[in-house]
């Protein structure tokens, strides 16, 4: 996912940035639970200005990336297991079926 969006790390980069491509990684790792909220209490930021600063940097909301995450791991194990779609669905962390399959 970090792959995909146009930040690439280099030796100077910004506190901001360094902590945005953290904010990445956490998704990335941490896609099926992960929350804005667990993260600015773990980085001991206020949400807000972790949304703002996430969005600033990335160029997308937190929760539009880390949709997208759950989207693509939902279609990797859609298309490479024999799941069934809810447990597919309870795996990725998505909480809203109907969603899913709009977003399918």
């Amino acid at each position: 996912m970090i792959r995909s969006l146009s930040i690439k790390p280099s030796p100077k980069e910004s506190a901001q940035k360094k902590l945005a491509l953290q904010l990445l990684a956490d998704i990335a790792s941490d896609y099926q639970t992960v929350s804005l909220t667990q993260l600015a209490n773990r980085y001991s930021y206020n949400r807000n200005y972790l949304s703002n600063l996430f969005k600033a940097e990335i160029g997308q909301t937190f929760s539009a990336v880390l949709t997208e995450q759950r989207l693509m791991q939902a279609h990797k194990l859609l298309t490479k297991t024999n799941l069934p779609v809810n447990t597919i669905i309870e795996q990725v962390g998505i909480s809203n079926r109907s969603f899913f399959t709009r977003s399918t």
